[in-house]
């Protein structure tokens, strides 16, 4: 299990952080390559990189996460709302816009697989660790409701 959720969160988190980087540091590249010219408008630009930032950051917290034990859940359940949330608004967007391109159509499949993944691990890591809290030998049990 130590594996793959590693494995789920460096591809996560690599992902995540490429992309947010192109769309902070390089926006034009990144859209450029999907046929999208976004042009030099400051305000356009500004609501790209804003997002853009906040993938990027994610992605780092990502692979942090992968040396950092106690971080895994936390970051697991941070890429599926990510990831999931993401997919969501590209779902609205085919609904509503239409059609987008054969790799923006690759990525909606790629977010809701990896989302639903880190969601199945955020669970799984958080069932792991009740069972750690709960055992007989642990003398001290927090309870809040």
């Amino acid at each position: 299990m130590r594996h793959l959720s590693t494995l789920l969160l460096v591809v996560s988190g690599v992902g995540l952080a490429a992309v947010g980087g192109l769309m902070t540091f390089a926006p034009t590249i990144l859209f450029g390559s999907n046929g999208v010219q976004i042009g030099i408008d400051p305000n356009l630009l500004s609501e790209i990189r804003g997002p853009g930032g906040v993938l990027f950051v994610t992605g780092l917290l990502l692979i942090a996460a992968v040396a950092t034990r106690h971080l895994r859940g936390f970051a697991s359940g941070v890429a599926a709302v990510v990831l999931l949330g993401t997919a969501l608004g590209r779902i609205v967007s085919l609904m509503s816009d239409g059609i987008p391109a054969s790799s923006l159509q690759a990525a909606l499949l790629l977010e809701i697989i990896l989302g639903g993944l880190c969601v199945v691990l955020a669970v799984s890591l958080r069932e792991k660790r009740a069972l750690k809290t709960s055992s007989p030998g642990n003398s001290l049990h927090l309870r809040f409701f």
